[in-house]
């Protein structure tokens, strides 16, 4: 029997360009404008910078290991099991959460698309799932396709948007919109944070990947740079076509409007489609992949471990994703997912920043095919800008966050109860 196909470099920068550019690109620019006013630009490239730099504690730590798991794994080897686990924990809600949330707005988009009745959106929604989710299970290549294309579809559609724009760009938009304050500057790179998360999805996928660790890194920190350019170029034309961006909802698809006319219009809110399904896409792609690796450590019930023997797919893990999703499509709006997300991302960039530190203090000789040049400069700065940009989350989402958490624990002390004592656990080292 021929060897299953494993994912190449494209597929890794594809699976993170559809975890970067999902719905976030298109409802954030005026809640980002709202903050960092003309600066809105400005507002992406500093947060791209912050992404930036943890990319690259991810490329070092993700250099380091074959096995597939991403954050969690990095913080598990790093840290121990329990706060592996909590990182784990978080990681995987907001991945099912976040797929549930776009894959609902992206049903009440085509329903008010097709004039179909509001209770049509969910029905839409889970239809998508399920589809995915069959994707997913005929093997790893074919959902790994699915992102390939979708990507290659948004993205050039974009690029087309921010060239046609350039061309209607008025400087008094701009000058109208004024100069942020400081902390109206860090509102809008906390905003952009939402947008420019999901490259750390790519880590999650390297049990499945050709040469990971070679890969894993030039995929996440590509994918990263890619999208910092557009999305700034993309604000900067959004600021500078339409009267006021701080005022529209849908900014892409009304500087469209005013570039080409109602079609131009319509034409964006198809790519905007295009786009949430790629974003559920890259989500069907790596959720499950996240539930086996908790799984084959003892910390979820070892049956979601379970890989197809011929397709080798973790087949009872999307199984699991493709329940929780369908019957999350009907719990979550967009903001509460936004703000909650921001949350869990700073529960993954912190312990991947501070491993950078720990591997290279305990375990200096472990093989990387990426190394962080300046010592521990970058880790450490990295986590002095997540310091300051803490400080916007408001009390809501730490408190749910909190919670979220501690039902994790719960289900961690359940799972420990329950294994038997002699049961063999995965005692490897970074590479194996």
């Amino acid at each position: 029997m021929a060897a299953p196909k494993r994912l190449t470099l494209f597929d890794c920068i594809a699976i993170g360009v559809n975890g970067i550019v999902g719905s976030g690109i298109f409802l954030l620019p005026n809640w980002v404008a709202s903050g960092a006013q003309g600066f809105g630009p400005l507002a992406f490239l500093a947060c791209g910078a912050l992404c930036t730099l943890v990319a690259l504690c991810y490329a070092e730590v993700g250099g380091m290991f074959e096995r597939s798991g991403g954050t969690y794994l990095y913080a598990r080897e790093a840290f121990g099991e329990g706060i592996g686990f909590g990182v784990g924990w978080m990681v995987l809600v907001s991945a099912v959460l976040g797929y549930a949330s776009v894959a609902r707005g992206l049903g009440d988009e085509v329903a008010r698309t097709l004039g179909a009745p509001s209770w049509a959106a969910a029905p839409i929604a889970a239809s998508l799932i399920v589809g995915l989710g069959l994707a997913n299970w005929r093997g790893v290549k074919t959902g790994a396709r699915a992102s390939d294309v979708l990507t290659v579809a948004k993205v050039s559609a974009l690029v087309l948007f921010v060239i046609a724009g350039l061309f209607f760009l008025r400087a008094d938009a701009f000058l109208r919109l004024g100069r942020p304050t400081l902390s109206g500057f860090a509102e809008g790179t906390f905003s952009a944070l939402f947008a420019l998360s999901g490259f750390e999805f790519v880590a999650v996928v390297a049990g499945q990947t050709e040469n990971p660790r070679r890969n894993i890194p030039l995929a996440i920190v590509g994918s990263l740079l890619g999208a910092v350019v557009l999305y700034a170029l993309i604000q900067a034309v959004v600021t500078g076509v339409l009267p006021d961006v701080r005022t529209s909802k849908a900014a892409l698809v009304d500087a469209s409007g005013m570039m080409g006319g109602p079609g131009a219009a319509a034409a964006m809110g198809a790519v905007a489609i295009v786009s949430m399904v790629g974003f559920c896409s890259g989500s069907a792609l790596v959720g499950p992949q996240l539930i086996a690796a908790l799984a084959r450590d003892g910390l979820l019930p070892s049956g979601f471990s379970r890989v197809h023997p011929a397709r080798e797919v973790p087949e009872r893990a999307i199984g699991l994703v493709t329940c929780g999703a369908v019957a999350g499509v009907l719990l979550l709006d967009f903001k509460a997912l936004a703000d909650l997300t921001i949350v869990t991302l700073f529960c993954q960039y912190v312990p991947t920043c501070l491993a950078v530190i720990v591997f290279r203090r305990w375990q200096p000789e472990a093989r990387r095919n990426f190394r962080i040049p300046f010592g521990a400069a970058i880790p450490l700065i990295a986590l002095a800008m997540m310091g300051f940009l803490v400080t916007r989350i408001d009390a809501r989402s730490l408190i749910t966050s909190a919670a979220i958490l501690a039902a994790g624990l719960i289900v961690l002390l359940v799972q420990r109860a329950a294994r038997t004592r002699g049961a063999p656990r995965w005692e490897g080292k970074p590479g194996d």
